[in-house]
C-alpha cells in the first residue's frame, strides 16, 4: 500500500487556509476531509509528493 491510500476512510480533501509569511510567501496551508470534516496543519510542499498525494478527484 503505497501513502496514497485512504486512511481512517478520507480520501479527499480541500485547502481551506494559507499561512503566508511577512513578505506573502506560502509557508503552509491547512486541509480539511470533505467527509469527516477533520481539519490538519501542513507544509505545502508535502503535497507536491505523488507518493502521499494525488491530485484530482478519483
Amino acid at each position: 500500500m503505497d501513502g496514497s491510500e485512504p486512511k481512517q476512510k478520507e480520501k479527499h480533501f480541500i485547502v481551506v487556509d494559507v499561512d503566508r509569511d511577512e513578505e506573502g510567501v506560502v509557508i503552509g496551508c491547512q486541509l480539511e476531509a470533505v467527509m469527516s470534516k477533520r481539519a490538519m496543519d501542513m507544509d505545502w510542499r508535502e503535497l507536491k509528493d505523488k507518493e502521499m498525494w494525488l491530485q484530482g478527484w478519483k
